[in-house]
């Protein structure tokens, strides 16, 4: 529909249309009343609420875009970096990887979560050998990791690194 506006239903029959303020007349059939809404209100009132989205358990309400992070299911940051660049990430801002020593990287992923109780998914592309990972640290905005080579000992990833982050914001 190409035009908007309530004032576009006034062909509607029975519509109770003010196009000088551009409002729909909505009749409340339980208290009687005659009730006005914006265009605007028709969709927020439809859309998902954030403790919706969290309990992911309704199945009636629309999903805003907007909405979409607060869903346990949704990573709330992703990356991908070789060393200590960032070649993609979500956010696309504030994140960063420090590299201390020899297999060890700090990454900032650019959320801050309610709590340190998040899930980091870790991922790495090795191309030449098998590399092991585990996180040995996180807290509300950034986590440690060290990489292992196949005999254990701990060095540094001949290609790239994946993380998601799970949690709630």
């Amino acid at each position: 529909m190409a035009d908007t506006k309530i004032s576009a239903l006034v062909s509607l029959t029975g519509a109770g249309t003010d196009t000088a303020n551009d409002v729909l007349a909505i009749v409340d059939t339980s208290a009687a009343t005659t009730k006005k809404i914006i265009p605007d209100e028709l969709v927020i009132a439809s859309g998902a609420s954030q403790a919706q989205m969290e309990a992911a358990t309704t199945s009636t309400a629309i999903v805003r875009p907007s909405m979409q992070h607060f869903h346990p299911g949704m990573p709330k940051a992703w990356g991908f970096f070789v060393n200590t660049t960032v070649n993609a990430s979500y956010p696309g801002s504030g994140v960063s990887v420090t590299h201390p020593s020899t297999g060890t990287f700090v990454v900032t992923h650019g959320r801050t979560f309610s709590s340190v109780n998040y899930a980091v998914m870790l991922g790495i592309f090795d191309v030449a050998q098998t590399i092991s990972a585990k996180l040995t640290a996180q807290n509300t905005t950034t986590f440690a990791i060290v990489t292992y080579g196949p005999d254990g000992v701990v060095i540094d990833p001949g290609s790239g690194l994946y993380y998601s982050c799970f949690g709630d914001l």
